[in-house]
């Protein structure tokens, strides 16, 4: 396999996260901000809008028709982006500060700053409520999927919550094995970017999501 580079565009931000939804990719800019680019021509994307966050945008994650933005030391920023071209601030949140990355899922949001694990109510888009919170060290990324939650802390490794009936946090599993920064989920496994082993993927295997274990 050759990948090949088919087309770029150049950014002024720090480029730290990007995900596409239909024929735009959402980029998490840092001091720039969002940019959306339209890759409908992948040999030629085009920017068509930078929306100016109040801090450093650093992670992002869709519900429907909106943006949810990991936002740094300003907290989270939620943007309208029924039309890509000119995206509208619809709220903002600054209970939690320094967020480093945000995952949506059926109406609840959870967001990881450097110290702690925070779980958002939603529901009302333009109105996100924190429910329930934890302290963890080194958090760096965050996954939530059926309802429970895939953290990257780092140091202090790999962490599974459970959302439980009465919204708050159940720890499922975890340990200290691997130093992971990033954590993304297929097909039942989790894996995380990390750096204690060079050159392998770390994975934990949750298809028996009460009881995750490191395999790799």
């Amino acid at each position: 396999v050759a990948p090949v580079i088919v087309g770029n565009a150049v950014i002024a931000g720090i480029a730290t996260d990007v995900k596409v939804q239909g024929d735009y990719a959402y980029v998490a800019a840092g001091e720039l901000g969002l940019a959306v680019i339209d890759v409908s021509v992948p040999a030629a994307p085009v920017i068509v809008f930078v929306a100016d966050t109040a801090g450093f945008a650093q992670d992002i994650d869709f519900q429907d028709d909106y943006i949810i933005v990991a936002d740094g030391v300003a907290g989270i920023e939620i943007f309208n982006i029924f039309d890509p071209s000119n995206l509208i601030s619809i709220a903002k949140n600054d209970d939690v500060t320094g967020i480093k990355g945000v995952s949506v899922e059926n109406g609840f949001m959870v967001a990881v700053s450097e110290y702690a694990l925070t779980l958002f109510d939603i529901s009302d888009i333009e109105s996100p409520i924190r429910i329930s919170s934890l302290i963890l060290d080194n958090l760096k990324d965050v996954v939530l999927d059926n309802g429970y939650i895939y953290a990257a802390a780092f140091s202090s490794g790999w962490h599974v919550y459970r959302i439980t009936e009465s919204l708050t946090l159940e720890r499922i599993g975890g340990d200290a094995q691997f130093i992971p920064r990033d954590v993304a989920i297929v097909d039942g496994l989790v894996f995380y970017a990390e750096q204690l082993f060079p050159n392998v993927v770390a994975y934990v295997n949750n298809k028996d999501p009460d009881s995750p274990r490191f395999q790799n």
